[in-house]
């Protein structure tokens, strides 16, 4: 079931990839505005930055699939996925630090070591 929807959301994004993109632009609009936060963490806004971003880039994915004359390979979306959310892991290595559970560095090491 599961997977029928998900075939049918890719293909609804392949017709539609006007309507795609805009929603897209649409979404990273709400980002920028100025009471981004609503008085809450910067981990919020972080967070649904990151979202956002891996979305676009599942939507990029979905309509490169058939266009590309071959598949881009897996490490690529990988990293760009990691450098989607690479700020999140930053804001918790913040986090752990000011609790005295580690050090802010090592998380962003471990980022820096995969990419």
């Amino acid at each position: 079931m599961a997977g029928k929807l998900l075939d049918h959301y890719k293909e609804w994004v392949r017709r539609h990839p006007g309507v795609v993109q805009n929603f897209d632009w649409l979404l990273l609009f709400t980002v920028w505005n100025p009471n981004r936060t609503g008085g809450g963490a910067e981990f919020t806004y972080e967070a649904w930055h990151a979202a956002i971003g891996l979305l676009s880039l599942w939507h990029q994915n979905i309509l490169e699939e058939d266009e590309l004359p071959t598949s881009r390979p897996a490490p690529y979306w990988w990293l760009d996925a990691l450098e989607h959310v690479e700020t999140l892991i930053e804001l918790r290595g913040i986090h752990l630090e000011q609790h005295g559970k580690a050090s802010r560095y090592a998380p962003l090491l471990a980022v820096e070591t995969i990419k």
